[in-house]
């Protein structure tokens, strides 16, 4: 995982963009669950794919129309963290782990 502490001026909602690379596995997604403060805020973010690029890009988390995700934060500092997940491929290597 990697986290941030963020300081938030005013209570509101708010987007959250990430500057992001995954190159390590030509073909393949990264996938990282979302925790705000120690806690995944609403299903959708408990599984983020980064897809493999050699560049860097710039996300901000949003749904399947591209609608940015807004996140209720109130005044003062919150720490957003970042971790592995295995997502949707967890469940194909259970499977392949149960056959062999």
């Amino acid at each position: 995982w990697i986290e941030w502490q963020i300081e938030v001026p005013e209570d509101g909602f708010y987007e959250i963009t990430l500057k992001a690379r995954q190159n390590y596995t030509r073909g393949f997604v990264s996938n990282r669950s979302l925790y705000i403060d120690g806690s995944i805020p609403f299903k959708e973010v408990s599984e983020i794919s980064f897809k493999y690029s050699n560049e860097w890009n710039i996300l901000t988390l949003s749904d399947e129309n591209g609608t940015p995700y807004k996140f209720a934060l109130t005044k003062g500092t919150h720490t957003i963290r970042l971790q592995i997940t295995l997502g949707s491929l967890g469940k194909i290597l259970n499977q392949l782990e149960d056959s062999v």
